[in-house]
């Protein structure tokens, strides 16, 4: 285990690969626990980013595994890439968040992903958050929970273990729990299905996903966690780099990795409309958008968007707006003859809408 606990200013832990580690005593009368990075900081503003955790162990049922363990302090834990599949029936923590102060944690790009199947009351989760005290920004993040059981336990992507949000944000993160016994998330002492119920119980992930992000393997390194998904993220975050020191895009992706957007956009029509038009956009590349968050016209997100074909996309425009160019992922119709989408008042989009019908 890597413990850091500090007392100065400005700490960075980058860069650490953390493997192996198992505690192998079995006793039915006492738990173990494993935890790869364990960070504690009291002064100063500090930096958790860019570890590999993987392949911890543990010999009891009993045992709790933690791949990374944040207690206290100012902190931004970032482009880290954790994986735990143990064999044992064990409970697994992917991030554990036990702040118990009024400090603030910034959670942004990580990628979490557990595997393994058992047979057990134990539970796990790609996040668990303990309590609501401290101020939380959590964004970007990929939550993957593939471990499944056959017993009573059950596997969450997020777990919160509090009844109301406190000092929390969440958004723009992907939550993802596809084993026997997944559950997406836990809120108020409940579990919580969907992603739209979800979003109902804590008022917040308005742009978060519930997507297979399509890893390249399920392994212990880390280049098997590139999602072939395109997982759109929030800007705003500072982080301008990934796990492999790539730049980050404009509007960058989820989880550890940058993801490659591989699309084109060769022409959208109408080019000008009110709110709720629908708007075809034509260019190729479009089949591994994610169903929400990947499309902006006029500077916002639209209201919703069918992913008609690889090659055509419907979308209708949003409330807020403006005149603007419409935004495909990463990908924006500036060099198109016609980069800008107009809007147009009420009256003007009624008289338009009518001509085309």
């Amino acid at each position: 285990m890597l413990d850091h606990t500090n007392t100065t200013d400005t700490n960075r832990l980058t860069q650490n690969t953390i493997s192996n580690l198992s505690n192998t005593y079995n006793s039915t009368v006492s738990a173990t626990v494993v935890v790869g990075l364990s960070y504690s900081g009291f002064l100063g503003v500090h930096s958790v980013m860019n570890n590999s955790i993987h392949s911890l162990s543990a010999g009891n049922e009993g045992a709790l595994l933690i791949g990374l363990n944040s207690l206290i302090g100012d902190v931004t834990i970032a482009n880290n890439f954790i994986t735990l599949s143990p064999s044992v029936a064990c409970n697994v923590r992917g991030i554990l968040d036990a702040h118990t102060t009024s400090t603030n944690l910034k959670l942004y790009f990580n990628t979490v992903y557990l595997g393994g199947t058992i047979n057990s009351t134990a539970t796990s989760a790609a996040w668990w958050s303990n309590n609501n005290t401290a101020n939380r920004n959590v964004r970007n993040n990929i939550f993957y929970n593939a471990r499944s059981n056959t017993g009573t336990g059950k596997n969450y992507a997020i777990y919160l273990n509090y009844s109301t949000i406190g000092t929390l944000t969440l958004d723009y993160n992907n939550y993802f729990a596809n084993g026997t016994n997944g559950v997406l998330g836990f809120f108020n002492s409940a579990d919580v299905a969907t992603l739209a119920d979800w979003k109902t119980a804590i008022g917040q992930d308005a742009n978060s996903l519930n997507s297979n992000p399509v890893f390249a393997g399920t392994g212990t390194v880390a280049t098997d966690y590139k999602p072939a998904a395109i997982l759109i993220g929030a800007t705003g975050t500072g982080i301008t780099a990934d796990f492999g020191n790539a730049t980050r895009a404009a509007l960058p992706t989820m989880g550890a990795w940058e993801t490659t957007v591989s699309i084109t956009m060769t022409n959208f029509t109408p080019t000008s409309g009110g709110v709720d038009t629908q708007v075809t956009i034509t260019g190729t590349g479009f089949s591994n958008l994610p169903l929400t968050g990947a499309v902006r016209i006029g500077g916002v997100n639209v209201r919703s968007y069918t992913i008609v074909s690889n090659t055509e996309i419907r979308a209708f425009t949003n409330d807020g707006f403006s005149t603007d160019l419409v935004e495909v992922a990463n990908v924006t119709s500036a060099a198109l003859g016609t980069p800008n989408f107009t809007r147009v008042n009420c009256s003007q989009s009624l008289i338009h809408q009518i001509s085309t019908a």
